[in-house]
């Protein structure tokens, strides 16, 4: 992938105003959120800025909807020059066109807590990956959730192991909370009545890089959504989290007028995604890491990869074996999706006694250091170690 001259000029004019305001001195107590991946308080990003601002750092932020003007780059330039401490749920370009001050630290907390399929460096070429690697030579901290992904996070962004550190993801620590699942249904039916007495089964696939498979995603999604509708009873409800491009693709204001029943919600552009795990009975995902997080939950994963093959063929990939991985049955045809949802209801009245209890607590094992609700708290022991 090449980036356009265009973007190129704005990343250059972003790493000269950096070198401008380097020359005035780094303010200890100031700490600059790069959030332009998710900007909620229960992202990573939030959960940080949340108990920093409590322990009396001036926090400022930066999100997707600002980032889109060519206005932020003055603003922005200005608050990573003046502050100590960075902090990033996502590859911020800007930062390929400069070098980070002495005295500064920049972490890359990511969005996810694990991964399936490949990303970073692994899969990106061209001049994306170039620009992506001169960025990973600005970080001073990667966190990871596990020893597992490690060596996987560090090649992904090109940085050292020596850098990546094993404290766990600030967005997990409100899944420990004895209340979270009751709190998280409490706020989601307060916004949508249409729940409560219901079975929410939250299907929240991955967007394809693909173009050519857009269309089938549509149209899987499309059947998908009816069938459930007409074959599953009134007691279940389904929510769509979608992509963005994949929500505006559809148009599911118009071509979905399940919608309305309440039978179906679309959830895409609700803030806080941990709500909606909390809340929910069942996941359907595919290759997205929001498994990681849900399994604390125990609750059913149904994974509907109804094209593996082709994606482990044209796709990005995976890091391990998909099938022997996911902690749940893989499913390829529709039909099957929809029996396998009545099974998991069925079996899982109380508890989540369908889910093999053995493979939960391995994959948890695998995916977690920590299990203690502590991860923000040890990310700024950490930070505020190594600046004094």
């Amino acid at each position: 992938m090449q980036i356009s001259g265009k973007k190129m000029l704005g990343y250059r004019l972003y790493g000269l105003l950096y070198r401008v305001f380097s020359l005035l001195p780094v303010e200890g107590n100031r700490a600059y959120f790069i959030m332009t991946h998710d900007s909620s308080p229960e992202s990573n990003c939030g959960v940080m800025k949340a108990l920093m601002q409590k322990k009396g750092f001036r926090c400022d932020t930066l999100t997707r909807r600002e980032a889109s003007s060519a206005r932020f780059i003055v603003r922005s330039a200005y608050r990573l020059a003046r502050s100590r401490h960075i902090l990033c749920d996502n590859t911020f370009l800007p930062l390929s066109c400069l070098r980070l001050r002495r005295g500064s630290t920049l972490t890359q907390l990511w969005h996810g807590t694990g991964t399936i399929k490949k990303f970073g460096q692994d899969v990106n070429e061209g001049g994306l990956a170039k620009l992506e690697a001169r960025c990973g030579s600005n970080i001073t901290n990667l966190i990871v959730s596990s020893d597992a992904t490690r060596e996987i996070y560090a090649g992904c962004f090109g940085v050292p192991v020596s850098r990546v550190h094993v404290l766990g993801l600030p967005r997990t620590d409100a899944l420990f909370s004895p209340s979270f699942s009751a709190d998280s249904r409490r706020r989601l039916e307060d916004k949508y009545p249409s729940l409560k007495g219901r079975t929410l089964v939250l299907y929240a696939p991955t967007f394809r890089d693909d173009k050519n498979n857009e269309q089938r995603q549509f149209a899987m999604i499309r059947s998908f959504v009816d069938n459930f509708v007409r074959t599953l009873p009134d007691s279940f409800c389904l929510g769509l989290r979608l992509h963005p491009f994949v929500s505006s693709g559809l148009g599911l204001d118009s071509s979905l007028q399940l919608l309305e029943s309440g039978r179906v919600i679309d959830l895409t552009h609700f803030r806080g995604t941990n709500t909606l795990l909390g809340a929910a009975d069942i996941l359907i995902t595919d290759y997205s890491s929001i498994i990681f997080e849900y399994s604390l939950l125990r609750r059913p994963m149904l994974f509907f990869a109804y094209d593996l093959d082709e994606f482990e063929r044209r796709g990005r990939g995976f890091y391990r074996d998909y099938r022997s991985y996911v902690p749940g049955p893989v499913i390829t045809e529709e039909a099957e999706l929809i029996e396998c949802i009545r099974q998991a209801v069925s079996e899982n009245k109380n508890s989540a006694e369908h889910v093999h209890a053995a493979v939960i607590d391995d994959f948890i094992a695998d995916s977690y250091a920590y299990t203690d609700g502590g991860s923000a708290e040890r990310i700024l022991a950490l930070l505020t170690e190594e600046t004094g």
